[in-house]
């Protein structure tokens, strides 16, 4: 076409110099001659009559002697097809100028409405073509400025509407675009988008008989963020989920620092899911970071989430990266389960003693005093620990403590611990002293004796019984007998007190009798049966045995018998 045109400027220019005419015809043939130079400089920027006559085998309307294939570009140079007007290729280049110039004009003014899309997604284009639909001839898409169209959409040469011809340039989009005409509205789809794809896109839709419509869209391809990094306040990265263990009154200190994304990304911290920090705070390049310090966690804050996310788009979901807070905690509660109000003495028994608070579980030592009991068994659960302490009290338990205690050996120096004070019973624990003031070899009649009772038990003794030769001494003045409290007081005694003595306590436990403490009593010699007067017969100078029997402590070294005469 374009040496057509060159030719028939070329006749034009040889007619005019043959050519004598008046000054009328020399205006009309000025004009000329600017017309065929707009349409010779159109027919230079354009080469896509060839190229769209291939790609589409459009056909242009035969025209009144010699009027073939013609083509025409409307919209910003996009390239249309013509129909011949009967008047030979220069009339069909003219209609087709006066398409371009009304096609420029008019898409000046179409409003440009934005779109975006994820790198890797799909989106769709709209292109909201009016009524009628059944007139629909073919619709055209352009990106930029380029006249070539990217995709096309044909239902001419009397093809229904449901049966048109796609076609996608393989260097654009290929298999990738997909024209939807029966959606409402009608889109272009566009599937695993490319960063490249960004750009203005364009609608052109032609009708047999209707007005052609254009719709402008500004694609903008979003590229996401790289997943999150948390590094924590001496910059180590932190991998897995869990953040800690932390201790109560620990600094939190953790930065998120995020690479790329398009536009640039908002960095936010997020704890439990509400926002606390949404200010990023350090830019080098397209590295963004913002550091979160979170003072003081407490034990509420145990298992708190804390979710660091990027994003810079609401069409996908943003990047993130989670840590639940694990903390080491120290016991809150610790009990020794029912202790028994009492015990009795040598019988073995089972005692428990709960923890609960402590992260991770408590570790559970009970002591006697200062001293350690190990005989345990320990039952650990989610929430608490137990412990169970068999032991046997004795007499000597009782009123001492038992202490159990529960420590975190993860939180240095804190420890809780309960007291139980041991109230054992048993049968009294009597013990028979002589006066401490006496020697028990030294008393001899005529002297003051007096014995003490030493009794412990638990509960207190309620009754209290002397024994003299397993006989109950009771309180006598009349014969120098007294009890007082836990002493008995014998006063002038004479041999006769001589024996064993005991002492019995009673308490609720039962009754037990003391040791037998002999008491030796030192008296002058006696003579057994002194009150007796024995008549012995005998003949002269016969041998009589007399027997005296003596009593006396210590035993008499020598017995005198005196004569008696009658």
């Amino acid at each position: 076409m374009y040496r057509y045109m060159k030719e028939r400027q070329s006749d034009v220019e040889r007619e005019s110099m043959k050519m004598k005419c008046n000054k009328s015809q020399m205006v009309t043939l000025t004009m000329w001659k600017i017309f065929m130079a707009l349409v010779l400089l159109l027919a230079q920027a354009l080469v896509m009559p060839v190229t769209l006559a291939h790609q589409h085998s459009m056909s242009g309307g035969g025209g009144g002697g010699g009027g073939g294939t013609g083509a025409a570009t409307g919209h910003n140079g996009e390239v249309s097809m013509g129909m011949g007007m009967g008047m030979g290729m220069g009339m069909g280049l003219g209609m087709g100028l006066g398409a371009v110039g009304s096609g420029l004009g008019k898409d000046a003014h179409v409003k440009t409405k934005d779109i975006d899309a994820v790198e890797g997604k799909s989106v769709s284009l709209p292109c909201p073509i009016a009524e009628p639909l059944h007139d629909v001839y073919m619709v055209l898409w352009f990106r930029d400025n380029a006249g070539i169209p990217l995709y096309s959409f044909d239902v001419r040469d009397n093809m229904a509407i449901e049966q048109p011809r796609h076609w996608s340039a393989p260097e654009v989009f290929g298999s990738r675009a997909k024209f939807h005409f029966d959606s409402q509205p009608a889109t272009l789809e566009i599937k695993d988008i490319k960063r490249h794809d960004q750009g203005i896109y364009r609608c052109r839709v032609d009708f047999r008989t209707a007005q052609t419509q254009s719709f402008r869209f500004n694609l903008s391809v979003i590229i996401l963020p790289e997943q999150p990094l948390i590094l924590d306040r001496w910059g180590r990265q932190l991998n897995g989920t869990q953040l800690g263990p932390k201790q109560e009154g620990d600094d939190i200190v953790i930065t998120c620092r995020v690479v790329g994304g398009r536009p640039q990304p908002q960095v936010r911290w997020l704890v439990n899911g509400l926002l606390v920090d949404n200010q990023n705070e350090h830019n080098s390049g397209d590295v963004i970071e913002n550091r979160l310090l979170w003072p003081s966690v407490q034990r509420n804050d145990l298992n708190s989430v804390f979710t660091c996310q990027a994003l810079n788009t609401q069409l996908d979901k943003p990047k993130e990266k989670s840590f639940i807070l694990d903390m080491h905690l120290k016991p809150l509660t610790v009990k020794i389960l029912d202790p028994p109000s009492s015990m009795i003495a040598d019988r073995r028994y089972e005692v428990t003693c709960e923890s609960s608070g402590s992260r991770p579980n408590a570790i559970i030592t009970w002591y006697k005093g200062k001293r350690q009991l190990r005989r345990t068994k320990d039952d650990i659960s989610k929430n608490s620990t137990r412990s169970e302490l068999s032991f046997v009290p004795t007499t000597d338990d009782d009123g001492k403590s038992i202490t159990c205690r529960a420590e975190n050996p993860n939180v240095n120096g804190l420890y809780l611990e309960t007291m139980w004070k041991l109230n054992v019973v048993y049968p009294p624990l009597v013990t028979l002293r002589l006066g401490s003031t006496l020697t028990p070899d030294d008393i001899k009649e005529g002297d003051d004796v007096y014995f003490e009772c030493h009794v412990q038990s638990n509960p207190q003794w309620r009754k209290l019984l002397w024994l003299h030769n397993g006989i109950h001494l009771e309180h006598n003045t009349s014969a120098r007998v007294i009890r007082s409290n836990q002493s008995l007081v014998l006063q002038k005694i004479t041999k006769h007190y001589a024996g064993n003595y005991a002492c019995s306590a009673i308490n609720d436990e039962g009754e037990t009798v003391s040791n037998q403490l002999p008491l030796r009593v030192k008296y002058t010699p006696v003579c057994k049966h002194a009150d007796r007067v024995i008549l012995i017969g005998a003949s002269k100078d016969e041998t009589v045995e007399v027997v005296c029997e003596i009593q006396a402590d210590p035993p008499p070294r020598a017995a005198a018998f005196p004569f008696l005469p009658l």
